[in-house]
């Protein structure tokens, strides 16, 4: 039903869908090999729920910062599911 409502909004193949990584991805490797861990299931029993916020945060600004970069290229609809950080002043 969502797919059918965007396309009367958005015209024909001029949307663009950009995602990325919540709480996986690169970032999330990197952190486990930080901590001498192989899964992050390791990771969470060694630093509890932290990471979690610490990974979100900087994969929302990494997600926004790829949705900009898609705008700058002409993109007008790019849909995400990543929150603007401050829809009120964008």
């Amino acid at each position: 039903m969502l797919i059918s409502l965007l396309s009367c909004v958005v015209p024909e193949k001029e949307g663009v869908f950009a995602t990325s990584e919540f709480f996986t991805g690169k970032r999330l490797y990197d952190l486990c090999l930080d901590h001498d861990v192989r899964t992050p299931e390791e990771l969470e029993r060694k630093l509890g729920q932290r990471h979690r916020q610490q990974l979100l945060s900087q994969n929302k600004q990494q997600g926004m910062a790829f949705v900009q970069r898609l705008r700058e290229l002409g993109h007008k609809f790019v849909l995400t599911p990543v929150p603007r950080q401050n829809a009120a002043t964008s």
